[in-house]
């Protein structure tokens, strides 16, 4: 409730600093200012999203998830892809089937995974991804404004809750695109100041892990930090290190016609690009619907995706732009600023008006992320798409409190700072949100809990179904799920772990009589039948079609 009744809270805690002669807090500040609160917030923020996901090798249960450790997993396995045994019956949404088995997104975030499919820990990446947005946010808001500021900008950040807990902690590339976001940020900000080459580079390498991660996101950002490092390379006569920085960007961008010409076998031709074309032939940036035939007949699940998506499309129009970004923006601010959280928004507009140029750069850029969305047709409660913008937001109000803080006390603390050593308003700044963080803990603490509830619930019917077919027996087993007639869309269970050469269970689409082509081709393989409208399970006589069982 704390962050609900802010205004109320803060009048309370100026009323009671402006009466008290405090304590300098110069010791405190001069500790925040080391390396070691930006690794200590790192760990406590990894653990805190460890926490909430309770695992770190939880099931996917959104199909995008799905195709990333897909993915993940052939990396991981030395693979671009693999080869489906009759590909339709492997058919899932976001995946590829023929002529290989792969992904359709870019590798960014699949590489990513990598390291964590190795240790059978797929969730351990995402965690150290939030963990460094979390140490990235409090080093921003340290550098643009004070050190108490990137204290509370975390934390508001860090207790986010329901419906943020479907994208926070997961597999979604959001995860790593945030905090390549403010990576690349950081590193501009240094070199700015540096001019040193690595800098430079490191951003460069942030927009290029970026592009081959979601091309649109990254281009939002690369626009204007283009223009920056442009203006900033001319005035200083620094084009050595912005040729440096150009070479790393085109290294990233180099994995594309390679990871195509290993997928589809044409550099051109990316997966995304193929898999639209055989399936969802309407699902591209642009305006209008692109009425086209799909090359492949669609699974259940593919099916009604596109049954729901399709007349999105129809009506995302070129005039519908504004409406479009109107819509989007809003979802943003109350998916961020939640009935629990409502009372941050004045500080942060205060935030807005009183940040200096780094923060308004980078709410400039969240504009433009919002503004790059509405060239695709989505709903606009949909907001992972947005998720880069709530670091921006948690700094906006941390800093609209920091500023009001400030006013104040350069006004009417003279006598609370008296021996304090500093100025009236910084003493009086910094006891307040000093106050905040500390009565923050609680809060952040329930949240963090129920996140984890939240995630618990989410995951039964994806923990029932698999522990199912983990305790089926057999060496190797097929798995074929029968969904109801128009269902299938957010189930998300048939997901396969390659090689599939080697795996011991296959999870595939029942298609009634043509399972029988199925069982030929595997004849080691056990057969079930899982029945996704009732939950249950039933051994199957080899080469018998589900249709007449």
């Amino acid at each position: 409730m704390l962050y609900g009744i802010v205004p109320l809270v803060f009048c309370v805690l100026m009323l009671l600093l402006l009466r008290v002669r405090l304590p300098s807090l110069l010791g405190i500040e001069s500790a925040l200012a080391t390396k070691w609160p930006v690794l200590a917030i790192g760990i406590i923020s990894a653990l805190a999203f460890g926490y909430e996901w309770s695992t770190l090798r939880a099931i996917p249960l959104v199909h995008d998830e799905a195709a990333y450790i897909l993915q993940a997993r052939l990396f991981a396995a030395g693979k671009w892809a693999d080869s489906a045994p009759i590909p339709e019956f492997f058919e899932q949404p976001h995946v590829l089937v023929t002529p290989r088995l792969a992904e359709k997104y870019g590798p960014g975030n699949a590489l990513m995974l990598v390291p964590g499919i190795w240790l059978h820990r797929p969730g351990l990446m995402p965690v150290i991804a939030l963990a460094v947005t979390g140490a990235l946010i409090f080093v921003l808001g340290r550098r643009s404004v004070s050190a108490w500021v990137g204290i509370l900008a975390w934390m508001i950040w860090l207790g986010l809750v329901p419906p943020q807990t479907t994208f926070r902690p997961s597999y979604f590339s959001e995860i790593l695109t945030e905090a390549l976001w403010l990576g690349a940020w950081w590193a501009l900000l240094e070199w700015r100041d540096a001019r040193r080459t690595r800098y430079l580079v490191l951003a460069a390498a942030c927009i290029g892990w970026m592009a081959i991660t979601r091309p649109l996101t990254a281009v939002a950002f690369a626009i204007p930090v283009g223009v920056a490092v442009l203006w900033l390379a001319w005035r200083r006569r620094l084009w050595s290190q912005f040729g440096a920085a150009l070479v790393t960007g085109l290294a990233f961008l180099s994995v594309i016609p390679l990871w195509s010409a290993r997928t589809t076998g044409n550099w051109r031709v990316t997966p995304l690009m193929l898999y639209t074309d055989q399936y969802m032939p309407f699902d591209v940036v642009g305006f209008g619907l692109r009425d086209r035939a799909p090359l492949r007949e669609r699974s259940p699940e593919i099916s009604c995706f596109a049954d729901m998506y399709t007349s999105e499309h129809r009506w995302h129009t070129v005039d519908m732009v504004p409406a479009a970004f109107y819509s989007q923006a809003r979802a943003a601010t109350a998916d961020f600023f939640t009935e629990r959280r409502h009372g941050l928004i004045v500080f942060a507009i205060v935030g807005v008006l009183a940040s200096p140029l780094e923060l308004g750069f980078a709410l400039a850029t969240c504009a433009l992320l919002l503004l790059a969305y509405t060239t695709f047709a989505h709903s606009p409660g949909w907001t992972v798409y947005a998720m880069e913008t709530q670091p921006v937001c948690a700094l906006l109000a941390a800093a609209g409190i920091w500023a009001v803080s400030v006013a104040i006390g350069r006004k009417w603390g003279r006598s609370a700072a008296a021996n304090s050593g500093r100025a009236p308003g910084l003493h009086i700044a910094s006891w307040c949100v000093l106050a905040f963080v500390l009565l923050a803990i609680r809060p952040t603490l329930d949240a963090l809990a129920r996140v984890r509830e939240a995630k618990a619930g989410g995951d039964l019917p994806h923990h029932i179904f698999r522990q199912a077919v983990d305790s089926l027996p057999g060496e190797k087993k097929i798995v074929f799920v029968r969904y109801p007639k128009g269902e299938g869309c957010q189930q998300n269970l048939i997901q396969n772990e390659p090689p599939l050469a080697t795996a011991k269970t296959w999870i595939v689409n029942d298609r009634g009589d043509d399972d029988v082509r199925l069982l030929r081709a595997a004849p080691d393989r056990v057969p079930y039948l899982f029945d996704a409208k009732t939950f249950t399970m039933q051994r199957l006589p080899k080469e018998s079609p589900s249709g007449s069982r």
